[in-house]
């Protein structure tokens, strides 16, 4: 029997933001055992195979779980240190006056800690799976137990040629996919913060997406009572989601929003920039409607909230739809921050440009803004400018970017469809019954031309 979860919630620019401090219960084992002879084969009960992937602080293996039918899982393996904590770690101890030694907040094991605690607060048909934690002191290194996804990342364009490999069809299908998924984050107050194609993940039979990789997500707890007595958040909780960290440029660079990559321009705040470069094997149309336009950057830094993901989703929607990324700053420079300045400026200042055709079925844009509003061309345009929207009060929210035409076609029963993908539509009490329930309903109101997300 699930027991009852009382939540806290926190608006963020109007939205209702959901945390909940009672997590989901994921077994964190303190001692590893490795048979002799078995050493790098065996841990604990599950037994270690191939590399399947390399992280930003570890491997991935797939494995085995001998007490649970030999299900396939994949582990990753996480040092607890690197050389560069040290670094920091020395550096912070220089600056100290109190005699603190407390780890620096951004160190590898911290990182570790964030990620677990993200994924203890999900439990989503279209989110990555946590099954356990092995966190021996004794050992330098930290193992997260995780659900095994082996259909592959999301391929999307033709290599060298930038042209886009997915069907308008199947773009559609991704998208419903993640976006359930990370309404559900956002409900429960977290924020994934890296979302990109390589962080969509098939299923082995494709016929769904999973979001993988929570290791820079951001749980956006709600503020601090006067008495500590009263918080309802674990301190080191606190300690590991500061506000401040989510001011930090971490992630994918050309998927950053606007307001995560803001600075300070000392100019008139008027300045232009050089459209973004025509992308290699891209088609940006000559058409007067293609023209360019350029934003003024805010004094102020617009407030980080959840829809720095909307926007990345709207860069992830465009890469899908064209086969490259909507801002390309000039590549004739060799200086890496240089050019990743560039990129930051553009992001700022910058509109998007659509090519000629999108999709793999070539499907033509008509421009920048298209004049005919019955075309599916008119839609998705309208739904990346909705969601590529500099400012992020005027971008829209995922509960309506999932009722957007594009979004919806296909769908046998759209209003059946939105009432079991929305994620309070069940109270904390039934929300394991609601996830079983939503993932049959998932393919229960799809008709059968849209069952398969990767054909």
């Amino acid at each position: 029997m699930m027991r009852k979860r009382s939540a806290s919630t926190a608006t963020y620019l109007g939205r209702t933001l959901e945390y909940d401090p009672n997590p989901y219960d994921i077994p964190v084992t303190c001692y590893l055992e490795r048979p002799s002879g078995q050493r790098k084969k065996k841990l604990n009960q599950y037994l270690r195979e191939e590399r399947v992937g390399k992280g930003r602080h570890g491997e991935v293996y797939l494995s085995h779980d001998t007490l649970h039918e030999h299900r396939a899982v994949a582990i990753k393996v996480v040092k607890r240190s690197n050389p560069k904590d040290k670094i920091k770690l020395l550096r912070r101890n220089y600056q100290q006056t109190d005699g603190s030694t407390k780890q620096a907040l951004n160190s590898t094991e911290n990182s570790v800690r964030r990620e677990v605690a993200v994924m203890k607060q999900c439990r989503h048909p279209n989110l990555a799976q946590l099954f356990e934690v092995i966190d021996d002191p004794r050992e330098d290194k930290i193992y997260i137990i995780m659900e095994y996804i082996p259909g592959g990342p999301v391929e999307w364009t033709h290599g060298e040629d930038h042209l886009p490999l997915l069907t308008l069809a199947q773009t559609r299908r991704i998208m419903r996919d993640v976006i359930v998924g990370l309404e559900y984050m956002h409900a429960k107050g977290i924020v994934h913060r890296d979302i990109k194609p390589s962080n969509l993940v098939y299923t082995a039979n494709r016929s769904c997406v999973k979001l993988i990789d929570f290791g820079i997500s951001h749980i956006m707890l709600p503020p601090a009572p006067k008495k500590e007595k009263d918080d309802p958040v674990d301190p080191e909780l606190r300690a590991l989601f500061p506000v401040t960290d989510l001011t930090r440029r971490i992630g994918t660079p050309s998927f950053l929003a606007p307001e995560v990559v803001w600075f300070h321009d000392d100019s008139d705040n008027t300045s232009t920039v050089s459209p973004c470069d025509s992308p290699p094997g891209g088609s940006r149309s000559a058409s007067s409607a293609n023209v360019s336009t350029t934003f003024p950057i805010p004094k102020v830094r617009p407030p980080i909230t959840p829809a720095i993901d909307v926007w990345s989703l709207g860069v992830t929607f465009f890469c899908l739809l064209f086969g490259h990324t909507p801002f390309n700053p000039s590549s004739d420079n060799d200086n890496v921050h240089h050019n990743e300045f560039m990129l930051y400026h553009l992001i700022c200042t910058q509109d998007w440009l659509p090519d000629d055709y999108m999709g793999a079925d070539r499907l033509w844009t008509g421009g920048r803004h298209p004049q005919d509003q019955s075309s599916e061309a008119y839609a998705v345009l309208h739904l990346l400018d909705e969601m590529l929207q500099k400012a992020p009060k005027d971008r829209i929210p995922l509960s309506q970017v999932k009722r957007n035409p594009f979004i919806l076609q296909d769908v046998l029963d759209p209003k059946e469809w939105l009432r079991y993908t929305t994620p309070l539509a069940a109270s904390p009490e039934n929300l394991s019954g609601f996830i079983k329930s939503a993932a049959r309903k998932f393919v229960n109101v799809l008709s059968p031309k849209t069952k398969g997300s990767g054909s």
